[in-house]
């Protein structure tokens, strides 16, 4: 059951970017992933803030949940922030269990783009 429950939220995570795709909206494909996530997030009710090569999420969506329910909320918001980060695509973003009072317990670390990706010659 923990494994269907995990797939779910992994699955919500992935359409979060889908329909922001669907819609057009251009901060799906800016190059930079960690920019890129933290509009996805935001446009999905967390409020993402990005500084130092780090999104930490100032709110959770699911508070009143979490209040009774803590563990399966955290491990639900992993699933799905993974869920996003894997849609998003191979950007070498992670989220991880980081509770600290007063915001949401996962957090994204990763390194920002800083130009256009490279290419090799042959």
């Amino acid at each position: 059951m923990d494994d269907l429950i995990s797939e779910a939220a992994r699955a919500a995570g992935r359409g979060m970017v889908d329909e922001a795709r669907q819609a057009g909206e251009p901060g799906v494909r800016r190059a930079d992933a960690l920019s890129a996530a933290t509009e996805a997030l935001g446009a999905n009710g967390y409020e993402p803030r990005l500084a130092e090569g780090r999104i930490t999420l100032a709110n959770c969506p699911f508070h009143d949940l979490a209040a009774s329910h803590r563990a399966l909320v955290c491990a639900l918001n992993l699933d799905l922030v993974n869920g996003l980060l894997g849609a998003l695509g191979p950007a070498g973003l992670s989220a991880r269990l980081d509770p600290s009072p007063g915001r949401c317990c996962v957090t994204v670390t990763g390194k920002a783009a800083k130009g256009p990706p490279k290419t090799t010659r042959r």
